[in-house]
């Protein structure tokens, strides 16, 4: 026997009866019946007011945390303007999603965000005479809320 030959593939041959036995046992293992329970969810949703689940899972994120993901209001004129349409405008991590960011806002200011707007802003080139460097990215978070809800923060703007 060469060193070559265990390579080689072997011929196992086997009879039709142990082919249909095998096809037999297959087919009766694919058409088992598997009973699901069937559980009918009815979901109610009041204008405005959240489901209660969603706040039961939006409170999982401490504060310690959420400070990570909401780094600071932006505070402009143009983010005052949009206080009138109770949309409010946050800095955030660049690693952030809008879930995150609502759960932040949740679990820092109590109120639940109805839409969240999440726009990248890239790092812009800059130059010191012959030194030419980039900005840091960032990532900024536009916060829709109901009408009856407010952010105590942004009273003052």
């Amino acid at each position: 026997m060469g060193i070559l030959e265990v390579f080689k593939k072997s011929k196992k041959t086997t009879t039709p009866d142990k082919a249909q036995k095998v096809v037999k046992n297959i087919k009766k293992s694919v058409t088992k019946e598997v009973k699901v329970p069937t559980v009918k969810v009815v979901a109610e949703k009041k204008a405005g007011k959240p489901d209660v689940s969603s706040q039961k899972s939006l409170s999982k994120l401490s504060k310690g945390d959420a400070h990570l993901v909401v780094i600071r209001p932006l505070v402009t004129e143009k983010t005052a303007d949009l206080g009138a349409l109770n949309q409010y405008t946050f800095e955030v991590s660049v690693r952030t999603n809008k879930t995150e960011v609502k759960k932040a806002i949740f679990s820092l200011y109590n109120v639940m965000p109805v839409q969240i707007r999440i726009i990248n802003k890239p790092g812009k080139i800059v130059r010191r005479g012959r030194y030419a460097g980039v900005t840091k990215k960032w990532k900024k978070a536009i916060v829709t809320l109901t009408a009856g809800d407010k952010i105590e923060f942004f009273t003052g703007v």
